[in-house]
């Protein structure tokens, strides 16, 4: 808040009651509102207008004026949204200058009702749990299959740079891992459509952060690597296989070896454009063991794996997917990072043990 001053020209802004009892000045263009109504709903402006002041304060249409650090557009949302109100349509994407602009003032101002709107909006495109970004992401899948977030939630940008800017760090991994999920090239160039943000207006992220986004990247596609290590490269069977008295569990190995062979070639991930998504690869290779629509030559094909060995890889899949989310933060260098050793993993022998394997047995 900048101290009252003179002024000789104010642009009326559509935000103007002819009874309105005290003007907000942002650059050259003046609100003229309701003190009860800022004081009702901001303790800053509670507390502001308590202050006991000077009677040859300098006025305007009768109003004394207050002058305002913040851009006209940024007031004039906040107002809007404080007269108003202010709503979000479901699966649909916010409008993101008028979203970022609540949030900015009314955080700056303690408008709490609004503020905790506007969070609660990014909690749920944004989430700080496993279980609720399972939820996300099953909402921009539709009925034939197609991932198409960008129809729902705002691009990780925006986001990225918003909550960087007021620090609500909490939505970040979230934000950092959808952003990594892009090709590298889109990445560094921050494409965004045109309606998500202001005429004339491309962010970008700056170079800290995009050198963050892509290190993640690597270490999550690491990650993926280290899962089928030790989840799926010659992989034991259950203790209670019941298939174990077919050649040692021939059936559940060879199953197992055909899982690893599709994520190793990316299958399923290239196609959604989700190949550098190691949730999502994690979440494949346990819904693999139930599909029907596998090809060889002799038709379509069902892996043949036994009930306790799918309900111990899936156990294992859950702990993997798990230990995806909670590292993530490390990954992308919002936290220290832990003791990440077991992480450490020669890529090139995972795909010698799976090349070697393919030359001896095409059952498959």
């Amino acid at each position: 808040m900048l101290p009252l001053c003179a002024s000789n020209a104010i642009e009326h802004s559509e935000i103007w009651f002819s009874d309105g009892n005290i003007i907000l000045l942002a650059g050259s263009t003046g609100f003229k509102v309701h003190q009860g109504q800022l004081a009702r709903h901001s303790d800053f402006f509670a507390a502001l207008f308590s202050l006991p002041t000077p009677g040859d304060e300098p006025t305007y249409d009768g109003c004394v004026y207050i002058r305002l650090d913040d851009s006209p557009i940024d007031v004039h949302h906040f107002l809007q949204a404080l007269y108003d109100g202010l709503y979000f349509q479901e699966r649909k994407p916010i409008n993101f200058p008028t979203f970022a602009a609540v949030l900015r003032l009314s955080s700056k101002y303690a408008v709490d009702n609004l503020a905790n709107h506007c969070l609660s909006r990014l909690e749920s495109e944004w989430p700080s749990t496993l279980v609720s970004w399972n939820d996300r992401e099953r909402l921009v899948v539709n009925c034939d299959g197609v991932y198409s977030p960008r129809d729902i939630y705002t691009h990780p940008i925006l986001v990225i740079n918003l909550c960087l800017e007021l620090g609500f760090t909490s939505f970040l991994p979230a934000a950092f891992y959808d952003l990594s999920r892009y090709g590298p090239s889109k990445i560094a160039e921050s494409v965004l459509s045109s309606s998500e943000c202001d005429e004339g207006s491309w962010p970008s992220v700056s170079g800290d952060v995009l050198l963050a986004v892509l290190e993640g990247r690597e270490r999550g596609q690491k990650y993926v690597t280290h899962y089928v290590a030790t989840e799926l490269c010659k992989r034991a069977p259950s203790p209670f296989c019941t298939n174990a008295g077919d050649d040692y569990s021939r059936l559940c190995h060879e199953s197992f070896y055909f899982i690893m062979l599709n994520i190793l070639r990316c299958v399923g991930g290239l196609s959604n454009g989700r190949d550098a998504d190691p949730l999502f690869t994690i979440l494949q290779s346990v819904e693999m063991m139930s599909r029907e629509d596998f090809i060889n030559d002799q038709g379509k094909f069902r892996l043949g794996l036994c009930g306790p060995c799918k309900a111990d890889f899936t156990l294992a899949a859950g702990r993997a997917r798990e230990e995806v989310w909670r590292r993530m933060p490390v990954w992308f260098g919002l936290e220290e990072p832990f003791d990440e050793e077991k992480l450490v993993l020669d890529i090139n022998l995972v795909y010698t043990d799976a090349e070697v394997e393919l030359e001896e047995d095409e059952t498959m």
